[in-house]
Parts: C-alpha cells; structure tokens; sequence
C-alpha cells in the first residue's frame, strides 16, 4: 500500500539533492563540490533515518488494535442497535397509526380520528428526533478500527520508501 503522494515526494527530493549537487559541481572545483555533496547527502541520510525511527517509535507506542477492536465495536454496535431498534418501533407505531387513521372515517368517529392524528403528530416527532440521533451516533462513530489500521499500513509504507530513499541516497555517495 504504497502512498503515490510520498513516493513522488521523497523522489522530489532526492532529485532536488541531486540537482543542488549538480549546480554546486558547476560554481566549484571538483573537491569542494564532492566535499559538499557528501556533506548534504549525509544530513539527508541522518534527516530520513531520524524519521523512519520516530514512525517505527510511534508504531510501537500505538495501541493494538486488535485487542481493542471488538470492545470497540460491541460498545459503539450495541449504541447504534439500540437506536436502529427504537427506529423501528417508531416506524412500526407510525404505520399503524396512519392505517388507523384511513379506516376513520365518518362524522361519530371524528373525535377518535382527532386523538390518531395528534398521536400521529407525536409519533411523527419522536422518530424525526430518533432519525437525527441515530445519523448523529452514525457521524460520531466512524470505522476507528479501519481508520487505525489504515493509519498503521501507511506508516508502514513510509518508513519502507524512507529505507529505500536512504539507500539511495547511500549509492550516490559510495
């Protein structure tokens, strides 16, 4: 899983090493240009290695994910069912009201189909109110298992294109 994004950036950057040295070459004599070169290709070494040992550091530190994936999901699943479940009822409810309010029909029956309305109307906002809550547990409880495993492949896939840059880097310099 390799970000195209860090590779062409890291590419960017060796280039423009490259490139400094290449400029460097044409303004000095040709031990100061090497002197220089190895210099800035030994800082760029260090700079690369310090980064890839922070991201296997932060690796290490980050908590495993799968231990705690299905605590995670019971608690935030059970939340989410619970409301799934009352959003049925009310549904189920709101149905039944609507059908009983079809079959009142008629001057002797207005008052009852007055009191079927108001529930409905009750009904109505209950479940508006259960809709808004149910997308707000939605919004709040993204995939966090998904989002670190995500964050942990393509800390993974740096640090392997840093090692690869460093030896690069290591190649021009031999």
């Amino acid at each position: 899983l390799k970000s195209p994004v860090v590779e062409s950036s890291v590419s960017l950057r060796v280039s423009m090493i490259s490139g400094w040295c290449t400029g460097v070459a044409r303004t000095k004599s040709a031990p100061e240009t090497d002197a220089a070169c190895r210099v800035e290709r030994q800082r760029v070494i260090a700079l690369l290695e310090d980064t890839s040992q922070k991201l296997v550091f932060l690796e290490s530190i980050m908590p495993d994910i799968l231990q705690h994936r299905d605590d995670l999901s019971t608690f935030v699943g059970n939340e989410i069912s619970r409301s799934i479940s009352e959003q049925r009822d009310l549904e189920g409810k709101y149905e039944s009201l609507i059908a009983q309010r079809a079959s009142l029909k008629g001057i002797p029956q207005k008052s009852r189909f007055k009191e079927v309305q108001d529930e409905i109307q009750d009904v109505s906002q209950t479940l508006r109110e259960s809709t808004r809550n149910l997308c707000r547990n939605l919004k709040e409880n993204p995939d966090v298992p998904g989002n670190l495993l995500k964050i942990r492949d393509t800390r993974r896939s740096l640090t392997d294109v840093i090692d690869q840059t460093v030896e690069e880097v290591r190649l021009w310099t031999e």
